[in-house]
């Protein structure tokens, strides 16, 4: 009966060890995955930072550039858009046939 008691005393022991071995590769794979969110966190957060001073970059040319604009430049640009409405009107057209 002692025997019997021994071996399942040693059975639990063994669990218990793995359980132990099973946990502390758990916490380390877990140090890891943190530390990694961490480092994706502070990409994230530059990259944001990096799109934020584009944008205010990229608002202040469109400013710049309507500032600048003059009547000539205008009527250009009008001129092409009208070749392009037109060009998009024949090609409706004939995807219509």
């Amino acid at each position: 009966m002692i025997e019997r008691y021994n071996a399942i005393l040693q059975d639990f022991s063994f669990q218990v060890e793995r359980l132990i071995s099973r946990c502390k590769v758990l916490t380390d794979e877990n140090k890891d995955l943190l530390e990694r969110i961490d480092s994706k966190e502070k990409e994230l957060d530059e990259a944001y930072n990096t799109i934020k001073e584009l944008a205010a970059k990229y608002e202040n040319l469109k400013l710049a550039k309507i500032i600048s604009i003059n009547d000539s430049e205008t009527k250009m640009a009008k001129k092409q858009l009208a070749g392009l409405v037109r060009e998009i009107d024949k090609c409706i057209a004939l995807l219509n046939e």
